[in-house]
């Protein structure tokens, strides 16, 4: 009876073995996997014209590579069983929508990259999870805006060093959104059709010439071309040169007026045979000339 038992059992683990292999080949049947080192593995699915993410992908991989497809959307869990992956690529697919927990379980995570997709908006909370993130590439997307609970929600991200937004369709980067932003973290904007105000650089000088920010204004005219690093001293001397120019104006138009009055009153005088009280009246002639 004992030996029985003992027979059993061995027969189930053999099962079991047998069918997580075979789980393991159909993920791999899809993309090329091969191992790096022992304990770690490479899933390749570039260029695959996959729809969705492939599921049973071995626990082991290291790093997903996923560009060059036609995914759209990411749903919570997605990548939940990939506690040892450190780098992920979703660069060149067709995403559009990621919501929040799509990230869960990526602890190990390192390296993210979604760029080159079509994503308009990062939700709130969507990296959260990622604790180990160092790198996070957004760029070449189609986002108009960075809600400020999403860059809050980095300053939890203890190792994260860089993000990445550059060559989007940000106008507008308000100070309160790059106030919540740990002045650790490099935040990267070139290539955005960004807007600059000099009211805003001068009444919140740290907000846009901060050295963890990279940006390039495009408008106004102005300002066009001018860095981060440069664009305080840019509107500094752009409001001092308004301001002499203002009173310069100012200093030119009442000295034209008062000119202006003096002559009107002149005439004025000589019309109604009047005293003019600015110009002194002749010396009287003595008599003998």
């Amino acid at each position: 009876m004992r030996a029985g038992v003992v027979i059993y059992f061995a027969m189930f683990c053999a099962c079991a073995l047998q069918q997580a292999g075979s789980h393991d080949r159909q993920a791999c049947d899809v993309c090329r996997c091969h191992a790096v080192s022992q304990g770690k593995q490479v899933v390749d699915c570039q260029s695959r014209k996959v729809l969705s993410v492939p599921s049973r992908i071995p626990i082991t991989t290291t790093l997903f590579r996923l560009q060059n497809n036609r995914l759209t959307w990411l749903q919570p869990g997605t990548f939940q069983t990939l506690v040892n992956l450190e780098s992920l690529d979703l660069q060149r697919n067709q995403l559009h929508r990621i919501d929040p927990g799509a990230f869960d379980g990526l602890t190990a995570l390192t390296n993210l990259d979604i760029s080159q997709n079509k994503l308009t908006s990062l939700p709130a909370g969507v990296f959260v999870s990622l604790a180990s993130l160092q790198v996070l590439r957004v760029q070449q997307n189609e986002i108009l805006q960075v809600e400020v609970e999403t860059l809050a929600g980095l300053e939890m991200l203890e190792h994260l060093e860089h993000v990445r937004l550059d060559h989007n369709l940000i106008t507008h980067l308000p100070c309160e959104h790059l106030d919540v932003l740990p002045t650790r973290v490099f935040l990267h904007l070139s290539g955005n059709p960004l807007h600059c105000d000099c009211l805003d650089v001068i009444a919140h000088p740290p907000c846009l010439t901060r050295a963890n920010l990279t940006a390039q204004c495009t408008t106004p005219r102005l300002l066009t071309g001018q860095t981060a690093g440069s664009l305080q001293g840019t509107c500094t001397m752009l409001f001092w040169s308004f301001l002499v120019c203002a009173l310069s104006l100012f200093i030119f138009g009442f000295s034209v007026m008062y000119v202006f009055s003096r002559r009107t009153k002149r005439a004025m005088c000589n019309l109604y045979n009047c005293k003019f009280r600015f110009v002194h009246p002749r010396r009287a002639r003595p008599a003998w000339q």
